[in-house]
C-alpha cells in the first residue's frame, strides 16, 4: 500500500470519530495501526521517521480517546503511552493520559502528565483546565489558585478560568472573593453554566437559599445532564422545606448517573428525616454499593434502626462511625441521634456527655449557608 492511501484511510477514520460513529472510528484506527513499523513495506514516496511517528502517534491517541469516552481507562492509557513513544511532544496525547490517570483516581499522575502538555504548549487550554481540577482533587486549593491566577493573567477574558477560581475558592471559604469571580464569569459569559452552578453555591453559604436555587436552575437549563448541580439544588430546596421537590431533584440526578453516591446518601438522608424509612433504607443500600463504607450512608442506616425502635442496633452503628467522623455537621447529626438512643436505654449520664460534645460542635458550625451534611 502507497502511504498516500494510508493518509486517506486516517482522514476517513477522524471523520467517523468526529460524527460520533465510534465503533466504524476503532476499527479503522486498529487496521491503520496493523501498518505501524512497516514502512520499509511502502510503495512509492514515504515520510521521514519523525513524520511517520507523528502519523502513527495520532493514530493511538485517537483510539485511546474512544476508550477515554467509554471509561475504559487501563486500555486507554496504554494506547496513550504508546502514542507518547512515538512523539513525546504529544500535547493532546499527553493531556489524555493526564485525564485517563485522573478519572482512574491518581491525580498526582495525572498532574505530571498535565504540567509536560503545558511545557510543550503553554496555550493548551485543556490541559490548564484539567491541571486545576487535579489540584483541587488532592486538596492542594492554594496551587490551583496560583495557575487560575496565572491563566487568567494570560487569558482575562475566558469566563471558564473565572468561574474555575470562584469554584476553589468556595473550597478555601473565601466567599466574598468567590463571588467577585463568579460575578466576572457570568459578566463574560451568561451562558456558562457551571459560573452560574458556582453563583448558586456562594448564594447558598450567604444563606441566600431562594437565590441560590434559582441560579442552580438557571445553570440546568443551560446544561441539564450534571448529577452534582441537580443535588445542590435538592439540598438546597431540602433547606427551603420544599421536600417533594428536593426528591425530585435528587432523582434527577441519580437518573442521569445512578452510581451517583452523594445523591443516594442526601436522599436517604431526607426520606430517613421525614420517617419515610423504606425509601431511606433503598437509597442509602443503593449508594453503599457504589461508595462503600460510605459514613452519610450508615449513619442513615443508624437512624432507620433507631425510628424502627432497634436500639442496640443503632446504638452499634452510631458508635462504630463515630471516632472516624471529622468534627463538622454529620458528627453534630450523628452524636445528637446517639444522644437520644442512650437517653431511651436510660444511659442518661453518657447521653448528657454526647448532648455536651454536640452543643460544643454546633457552636463552631456556620450559621448561615453550609453544604448540609
Amino acid at each position: 500500500m502507497d502511504f498516500e492511501t494510508l493518509a486517506k484511510k486516517r482522514k476517513q477514520a477522524i471523520a467517523d470519530h468526529q460524527a460520533g460513529r465510534l465503533d466504524q472510528a476503532m476499527e479503522a484506527y486498529n487496521d491503520l495501526l496493523e501498518y505501524e513499523g512497516c514502512d520499509d513495506q511502502f510503495e512509492g514516496e514515504v515520510p521521514d521517521t519523525l513524520a511517520l511517528g507523528q502519523f502513527f502517534s495520532t493514530v493511538h491517541n485517537n483510539l485511546g480517546a474512544i476508550d477515554l469516552r467509554a471509561g475504559r481507562y487501563k486500555p486507554a492509557r496504554a494506547a496513550f503511552r504508546n502514542a507518547l513513544d512515538l512523539a513525546p511532544g504529544h500535547v493532546e496525547a499527553n493531556t489524555n493520559l493526564g485525564l485517563a490517570h485522573f478519572y482512574s483516581g491518581n491525580p498526582t499522575s495525572a498532574i505530571d502528565c498535565f504540567l509536560r502538555a503545558l511545557e510543550v504548549d503553554p496555550s493548551y487550554l485543556t490541559a490548564r483546565f484539567s491541571l486545576v481540577k487535579a489540584f483541587n482533587m488532592i486538596g492542594q486549593h492554594e496551587k490551583a489558585m496560583e495557575s487560575l491566577d496565572e491563566s487568567i493573567a494570560k487569558y482575562p477574558d475566558l469566563a471558564g478560568f473565572h468561574a474555575e477560581r470562584a469554584e476553589s475558592l468556595v473550597r478555601l471559604g473565601r466567599i466574598d472573593e468567590a463571588k467577585v469571580s463568579a460575578v466576572e464569569a457570568v459578566r463574560l459569559d451568561p451562558q456558562d453554566a457551571k459560573a452560574m452552578a458556582t453563583m448558586g453555591t456562594v448564594h447558598w453559604m450567604t444563606g441566600k437559599l431562594e437565590l441560590a436555587a434559582k441560579a442552580y436552575r438557571s445553570s440546568l437549563t443551560l446544561r441539564p445532564a450534571e448529577p452534582g448541580v441537580h443535588t445542590n439544588l435538592a439540598m438546597v430546596l431540602q433547606k427551603l422545606n420544599q421536600f417533594d421537590q428536593a426528591v425530585e431533584s435528587y432523582k434527577s440526578a441519580l437518573a442521569i448517573d445512578p452510581t451517583f453516591a452523594d445523591a443516594n446518601g442526601h436522599l436517604a438522608y431526607l426520606y430517613a428525616s421525614r420517617n419515610q424509612i423504606s425509601g431511606a433504607r433503598k437509597a442509602a443500600a443503593a449508594g453503599l454499593k457504589t461508595k462503600s463504607g460510605d459514613p452519610l450512608m450508615l449513619f442513615v442506616l443508624g437512624l432507620c434502626d433507631r425510628l424502627e425502635g432497634d436500639l442496640v442496633a443503632a446504638k452499634a452503628q452510631f458508635l462504630s462511625l463515630e471516632p472516624a467522623l471529622p468534627s463538622g455537621r454529620l458528627l453534630f447529626e450523628l452524636l445528637h441521634e446517639l444522644a437520644k438512643v442512650l437517653e431511651a436505654t436510660g444511659e442518661a449520664d453518657e447521653a448528657a456527655k454526647y448532648i455536651a460534645r454536640a452543643a460544643r460542635i454546633k457552636a463552631r458550625l456556620p450559621t448561615v449557608g453550609g453544604a448540609g451534611l
